[in-house]
C-alpha cells in the first residue's frame, strides 16, 4: 500500500516536469500529424510561393499554423511558422466569404488566447477587426471580456470600432488614455527623427503602445508599494534615489491627467516630507517637479506644492507667464506669501513689470486673499 502511495506522489510530482498534463498519447500523436502537414504545406509553398489551397485546405492549414503557435517558443521555431503563415494568407483569395469567416475566427482565437503577436500578425495582413465571429463575438468585445487593455488598443490602433455599449468601459478608456500619449510621442519622435517613415505606422503605435501600458503598470505597482510603506510607518524616510524614482512616477501619472486619484495629493505630500528639501539635489528635483505641474496646469497640485516650500524661480515665472492660466501665475507671483515655510516670492524682472497677464495676475491675487495676510509686496 505504501509502494502504490509513493508511486502515485512519484507520478504526481515527477511526470508534470517531464509531459504536461495535456501531453497524452492522443495529443502526442496530433502534434505529429500537424507537424507532418506544416512541412507538407512548406513544400507546397517553397517549389511554388503563389500556391493556393481550397477554402478546406486553407482553414486547416490556419488551424495548424496557428495551433503551433500557440505552442511554440523557440523565436526562431515561431518566426519560421509566421513566415508561413504570412505566405499562406497573403495568396489566398480575400473576397471569397469563406476565407474571410476563417481570417476572422483566427484573429478571435488569437484574442480569446491572448495571444497579441498573433493578434498584430492578423491584423498586419488586413483581417477586418470590426467583423464578428459566429463563436468568439467582435474582437473588441472578445479582448475586453478578459480585461486586456494591451490588445484593446492592438485593435484601436488597426481601426476597431468601439460600439456604443463599451463607450464608458475602464478598460477601453485607459486604452484611450494611453493612446492619446503614443499619439503625441509618435508627433515628437515624427518631428525629431528621420527615419520614422521606414517603419509601418500602425506597428509604431502598437509597439509603442504595448510599451506605455508596461511602463504605466509598472509605474502604478511601485505607487501602490509606496502608499502601502506609508500606511505602515508614517515617519517612512526615502533615499535620494527612491525619491528621484518617486516624484518621477508622480511627475508622469500627473502628465497622464491621472490626477483625478484623491489619495494623489496626499501620497505627494508624504512624498515631499520623506526627505530633507534643504539637500540641494533634492531642491533640483522638486523644482522641476513644480515646472511640470505649472505646464500641465494643475492649480490645487501647484498650490500644494507651493504650500510644501517648494521655492518658485525665474524659469518658474517664465513657464507660468507662457503655458499656464492667470489663477496659476497668480500663484507663482506670490508663492513666499502661499508658503507655510519661510521663503521668498519670485521677483518680476523689469522687463515683465508691466506685462499684461502679470498685472492682471496681480490684480486677481489681491481680490482672493485678505490683505493682512500678505506681509510684503511681491515686486
Amino acid at each position: 500500500m505504501k509502494l502504490f502511495i509513493y508511486i502515485l506522489m512519484l507520478s504526481v510530482c515527477v511526470l508534470p516536469g517531464l509531459y504536461s498534463m495535456s501531453d497524452t498519447p492522443l495529443n502526442r500523436a496530433a502534434r505529429i500529424n500537424r507537424e507532418k502537414r506544416i512541412l507538407v504545406l512548406k513544400n507546397a509553398f517553397t517549389q511554388d510561393p503563389n500556391h493556393r489551397l481550397t477554402v478546406n485546405d486553407y482553414k486547416s492549414a490556419l488551424n495548424d499554423l496557428i495551433a503551433a503557435l500557440f505552442e511554440q517558443e523557440d523565436k526562431e521555431t515561431r518566426r519560421l511558422t509566421c513566415d508561413l503563415l504570412i505566405k499562406v494568407v497573403k495568396v489566398s483569395d480575400k473576397t471569397l466569404p469563406g476565407v474571410c469567416a476563417i481570417n476572422i475566427n483566427c484573429l478571435g482565437k488569437a484574442i480569446h488566447h491572448k495571444k497579441l503577436d498573433v493578434v498584430r500578425l492578423f491584423l498586419s495582413l488586413g483581417v477586418d477587426c470590426n467583423k464578428a465571429d459566429s463563436i468568439y463575438g467582435l474582437p473588441l468585445e472578445n479582448a475586453v471580456k478578459d480585461g486586456n487593455v494591451t490588445l484593446i488598443g492592438c485593435l484601436i490602433i488597426y481601426g476597431a470600432t468601439i460600439p456604443e455599449h463599451l463607450a464608458n468601459d475602464l478598460y477601453i478608456n485607459e486604452a484611450q488614455q494611453i493612446q492619446v500619449l503614443v499619439d503625441k510621442a509618435i508627433f515628437k519622435e515624427d518631428s525629431t527623427s528621420l527615419d520614422s517613415s521606414l517603419e509601418d505606422d500602425n506597428t509604431r503605435k502598437d509597439t509603442m503602445f504595448a510599451r506605455l501600458y508596461t511602463q504605466r503598470v509598472e509605474r502604478n505597482k511601485r505607487l501602490t508599494a509606496l502608499k502601502d510603506a506609508f500606511k505602515q510607518n508614517t515617519n517612512y524616510k526615502l533615499t535620494i534615489e527612491y525619491y528621484k524614482q518617486a516624484i518621477n512616477d508622480l511627475g508622469e501619472t500627473v502628465s497622464e491627467s491621472l490626477y483625478d486619484d484623491k489619495d494623489l495629493s496626499h501620497l505627494i505630500t508624504q512624498v515631499l516630507q520623506a526627505v530633507d528639501g534643504t539637500l540641494p539635489e533634492i531642491g533640483v528635483v522638486n523644482q522641476e517637479f513644480l515646472t511640470l505641474v505649472i505646464c500641465q496646469q494643475k492649480l490645487p497640485l501647484v498650490k500644494l506644492l507651493l504650500e510644501l516650500g517648494i521655492k518658485c524661480t525665474h524659469t518658474h515665472l517664465v513657464k507660468a507667464l507662457s503655458y499656464s492660466t492667470i489663477e496659476i501665475l497668480s500663484c507663482v507671483l506670490n508663492s513666499g506669501v502661499l508658503s507655510c515655510v519661510l521663503t521668498s516670492g519670485v521677483t518680476v524682472p523689469s522687463y515683465l513689470a508691466r506685462h499684461a497677464r502679470i498685472i492682471e495676475a496681480q490684480k486677481l491675487y489681491s481680490t482672493v486673499k485678505e490683505p493682512q495676510k500678505c506681509s510684503e509686496t511681491i515686486q
